[in-house]
């Protein structure tokens, strides 16, 4: 297999064949960490942010009708919200890496023909955690900086041309950044490189690619939104049944 994709530049078909057969063979490793982290992660993200926004549509409500900021404050409906923020910012920057590292290391070794059970593709992962935090941390900073420096410049130009030109600019650069950045998590589980190495290393990688990543990753969100909100319709006949009976 690894023979096969370093061969050529696999087509649309050639790489949904070879992803089913990788998935087929690294079966146990994706059904012990969608069963036992992923679908739990998904239904904890789900609820903690549902009760966030109660929080925060409670906080906006009381803050509708009282009169002074020391009331408002003392409701404490902010600060709940704050805390259950970043629980679910905590579960996106450690949780989900684990998740990540962990599938992709084992469609690793199914590629490169080396067994290893789901238990050591989960260990793996939980080892690379710390690595793939930090170059997601790098990743939010360079993005911080893009989206404030963008809005900052909105705030002076406005509703103008060039304002338009900004907002135009700043969401280019965010979909530049996101595109050449995509693979970081994979370096980091494949080429075990950390921090800025990562970072250019996955720019490298899609640098003669750019057109062809940009269409995966708009074809996977896609996709997974679609996902998404099947589940989240599901979710929320769950929530709104269990918040009626209790």
């Amino acid at each position: 297999m690894l023979e096969e994709i370093k061969s050529k530049q696999l087509n649309m078909t050639e790489l949904f064949s070879i992803a089913t057969k990788v998935y087929q063979q690294n079966f146990k490793t994706i059904f012990f960490v969608s069963f036992f982290v992923f679908i739990p992660l998904f239904i904890l993200q789900y609820f903690v942010l549902s009760i966030a926004m109660d929080y925060l549509g409670s906080f906006f409500y009381v803050a509708d009708n009282l009169l002074s900021i020391e009331s408002l404050l003392e409701s404490g409906y902010y600060i709940n919200y704050l805390i259950y923020m970043i629980i679910l910012l905590l579960i996106e920057w450690v949780v989900q890496p684990l998740v990540t590292v962990t599938m992709i290391y084992g469609a690793l070794n199914v590629i490169k023909g080396e067994k290893k059970s789901a238990k050591e593709n989960f260990l793996y992962g939980f080892l690379k955690v710390p690595t793939v935090v930090w170059v997601n941390f790098l990743v939010g900073i360079y993005m911080f900086f893009i989206s404030l420096g963008g809005l900052l410049l909105l705030q002076i130009f406005g509703g103008s041309i060039i304002g338009l030109a900004v907002l135009l600019a700043m969401l280019a650069a965010i979909v530049y950044m996101t595109t050449i950045w995509y693979f970081t998590d994979h370096v980091v589980a494949i080429q075990q490189m950390g921090g800025f190495d990562a970072l250019e290393m996955s720019k490298r990688v899609v640098q003669n690619h750019f057109k062809q990543t940009l269409g995966y990753i708009a074809l996977f969100v896609v996709l997974m939104g679609m996902v998404n909100f099947v589940l989240e319709k599901w979710l929320d006949i769950l929530y709104y049944t269990a918040s009626y009976y209790v």
